[in-house]
Order: C-alpha cells, then sequence, then structure tokens
C-alpha cells in the first residue's frame, strides 16, 4: 500500500469540478456561494461548501451506478483536490474505499488523475438529482433531508 503523504501529494494537481451548468444553483445550496445577508437562513442553504454537496452529489451518483463524462469546458474547477480533501481524513480513506471498491483493483491509487475523475463523473451523476430535490421547495434541508432517508429506506 502506497504511503499516505505519497497519495495526498498526488492530488494536488487534481481538481474537484461540477458541471457548469449546475454551477448556480450549487452556489444557492451553499454557505460559500451566499453573501453575509443570506448566510442567516440555513434552512434554505443545507450545505456549508462546494465539497460538502459535491460529495453527496459523488455518492449518489455511485448509488445510481452511473458516470457522466463531460467535455473540459462542461465543468467548474471549483478546488483541488490536495487542498481540502486532506483536511477532512475521512474524505481521504473513503474515496480509496470507494475508488478500490468501484474498480477492484488498487493500482487506482497510484492514478490521482483517474481516482478524481472517475469521482466527478459520479458527482456530475448525481448534481441533477441532488439539486432537483431542493429547487422549488420552501425548505430545501427539509427536501434534501426526506430525500436521503426515502434513499436510505430504499423506499
Amino acid at each position: 500500500m502506497m504511503n499516505e503523504e505519497v497519495f495526498i501529494s498526488g492530488l494536488q494537481n487534481q481538481y474537484l469540478r461540477l458541471p457548469l451548468k449546475d454551477f448556480e444553483n450549487v452556489r444557492r445550496f451553499t454557505m460559500t456561494g451566499q453573501s453575509e445577508n443570506n448566510k442567516q437562513n440555513r434552512d434554505n442553504i443545507p450545505f456549508d461548501r462546494y465539497v460538502d454537496i459535491w460529495w453527496l452529489a459523488m455518492c449518489i451518483g455511485i448509488l445510481e451506478g452511473k458516470r457522466k463524462k463531460l467535455d473540459k469546458n462542461q465543468w467548474h474547477q471549483f478546488i483541488r483536490a490536495g487542498e481540502v480533501l486532506p483536511s477532512n481524513p475521512w474524505r481521504v480513506f473513503q474515496l480509496k474505499l470507494l475508488a478500490v471498491g468501484i474498480t477492484g483493483d488498487t493500482d487506482i491509487l497510484f492514478k490521482p488523475g483517474q481516482l478524481i475523475s472517475m469521482a466527478n463523473e459520479y458527482a456530475a451523476t448525481g448534481f441533477p438529482i441532488v439539486l432537483d430535490e431542493m429547487i422549488g421547495q420552501s425548505v430545501p434541508i427539509w427536501a434534501i433531508s426526506d430525500f436521503l432517508l426515502t434513499r436510505i429506506k430504499g423506499n
């Protein structure tokens, strides 16, 4: 198995991305995308950072079993994976487990570009699903919470 520092350094030049067409709605539902005046109503802004909604979208994409490939100009880069993922070590650990579990091959851990590309493609599948649950709802946090409870229960 590879050294953790080597793995993290391999993420430094890899970007977490989201579909450009979804960017405005991602901003709408994250604290990062809000002005100070809008940060008061957490019920309407369920996610703290872009990476939080990205992570959920990736997990939903994995549940769907689909990777959405986009052209280079259809992505919005929002942060380097090596800057944000190590600050939450559980994300690094879970990402590694997911990558090996999905590919069935530990070699993916030595290919950070492929690993992050795969994660971005799963997130691209999940974003429309996650956003559709919140758009048009009077209380987006409850809408996404109900959606997740339903998905977890398998209904």
